[in-house]
């Protein structure tokens, strides 16, 4: 039984292992204790259009589900964005502030921009995870056997599921148009809603 998300958040997150050799068969038919609205996918026209976004939907989120703007964190695939992104937060009214994993801190009021590495065992009523680009997500690697290469790309898929299953109550994914992560092509509009 699955006590953290809701069954609409564990269904589409499951969508992103399906079919993969590291699929958790479990991920896909955990019993869940809530429901909510389907998770949102976004692709964003630039950078700025991604980042304008993410400040208005935590701001929403957060206002429907009567919880502080505190409540919610971004996922990024690495800190080279994190930091600019908080900032761009701060920028649209939100405080905000990245934190790597060493200095991480729970009780910080405002929005958590962190990596997906560092939200690992952590858990967030409203969670997005952002840049899910080619080139971040799976970012590049230095391998060149096709078998190093192949468990990379599923670690790497891996990670986007669990950042995605940080998320509690509310879920959104983002990325540019121009680049968007080979791990979104599976993703079905009915598990996930495209968000305007």
């Amino acid at each position: 039984r699955n006590y953290r998300t809701t069954q609409p958040i564990a269904a589409a997150a499951a969508e992103i292992v399906a079919g993969s050799g590291d699929t958790d068969g479990e991920a896909a038919e955990q019993e869940c204790i809530h429901t909510g609205p389907r998770p949102a996918l976004y692709a964003a026209q630039g950078t700025t259009d991604q980042w304008r976004k993410i400040a208005h939907w935590i701001v929403s989120e957060a206002r429907r589900l009567r919880l502080p703007a505190g409540a919610a964190a971004v996922l990024v695939p690495s800190s080279d964005v994190g930091n600019p992104l908080a900032e761009a937060l701060r920028d649209h009214g939100l405080p905000a502030r990245f934190m790597k994993s060493q200095g991480f801190d729970l009780d910080e009021p405002g929005v958590k921009v962190t990596t997906l590495h560092a939200a690992k065992g952590l858990e967030f009523p409203i969670v997005v995870v952002a840049h899910v680009e080619a080139g971040r997500l799976p970012r590049e690697t230095a391998a060149t056997d096709p078998d190093e290469r192949a468990a990379f790309e599923e670690s790497q898929r891996r990670l986007l599921y669990v950042g995605c299953t940080r998320a509690m109550r509310r879920l959104l994914v983002t990325y540019d148009r121009s680049l968007p992560s080979p791990f979104l092509a599976g993703l079905s509009g009915e598990r996930w809603e495209v968000a305007g």
